[in-house]
């Protein structure tokens, strides 16, 4: 796939993939990442629970750039959070949904600059040995242009599965969990080697597969190319090994009690129960 290609690919996968900003009395900083989703005329925010569990703590103190460029930072002051209702399942199956329908001027304003993904954007993860995309906001490359201005910068690297040894204590359920390697120098999404940074502020990020490119130029695009696969929730540490994410049917479970037809819609579109 050449250049051009894979800018366009980067800029799709931008388009969906929005920083949640935390901020205080002192500062303000990436405090997550969110993937804009709509189903059911309905629009929401996957994320990672831990982090959705900031915003549902701190409604006011955390929210989401309407723009891609320096623009308001709206809150999540009117927004449902929808999370695991049994606690185990809390830190086993880490991702939430925030309902943002409550704003119909938020969710306008969204679309405005952003994207939302549908079901025809999405698709099933398979661990076989192929590379697969992760985007996001790592907090150590977002930067304070001035007092609370905070300007994340959207993150992309290529990667396949993770064949090591997890670390002790983690769970690996093929059904729900994906591992995928990160060392400390990383593939970017135009082929070149960098020092992998820190992954803090990435968590909610898209974790993507990549179509085979069988299509001819004039036909190729790049919603085409790939597919939403799960949602990015930690990385091992102190030693960089592996990302963490979950496949679309712990999402599709979230919508078990709010919208029972789009779980059933996800699950048919994943081919999984």
């Amino acid at each position: 796939m050449n250049d051009i290609k894979w800018i366009a690919i980067r800029e799709f996968c931008q388009a969906c993939t929005i920083p949640i900003i935390a901020e205080n009395e002192k500062e303000a900083g990436v405090e997550g990442t969110g993937i804009l989703f709509e189903i059911n005329d309905n629009a929401y925010l996957i994320t990672a629970y831990h982090v959705a569990k900031r915003i549902n703590e701190h409604p006011d103190n955390l929210g989401i750039p309407t723009g891609k460029t320096k623009s308001e930072v709206y809150t999540f002051m009117d927004c449902e959070i929808i999370f695991p209702k049994q606690e185990q399942d809390r830190t086993r199956y880490d991702a939430a949904l925030v309902c943002l329908s409550r704003n119909p001027r938020l969710c306008d304003t969204l679309r405005e600059n952003y994207s939302y993904l549908t079901l025809d954007n999405i698709g099933s993860y398979h661990n076989i040995p192929t590379n697969y995309l992760l985007a996001g906001y790592p907090s150590k490359l977002s930067k304070n242009l001035s007092n609370f201005d905070i300007f994340g910068k959207f993150f992309m690297l290529i990667t396949p599965p993770f064949t090591g040894q997890l670390n002790k204590n983690v769970n690996n359920d093929p059904s729900y969990d994906i591992f995928l390697s990160y060392g400390k120098s990383i593939v970017d999404e135009l082929g070149n080697t960098v020092e992998a940074p820190e992954l803090d502020g990435i968590s909610g990020g898209s974790i993507w597969s990549i179509k085979p490119d069988s299509r001819k130029d004039a036909f190729w695009s790049a919603k085409d190319s790939v597919e939403l696969v799960g949602v990015d929730v930690s990385y091992s540490t102190p030693t960089f090994k592996y990302i963490r994410g979950l496949r679309w049917n712990v999402v599709a479970h979230l919508f078990s009690d709010i919208d029972p037809y789009s779980k059933n819609l996800i699950i048919e579109k994943i081919g999984s129960d």
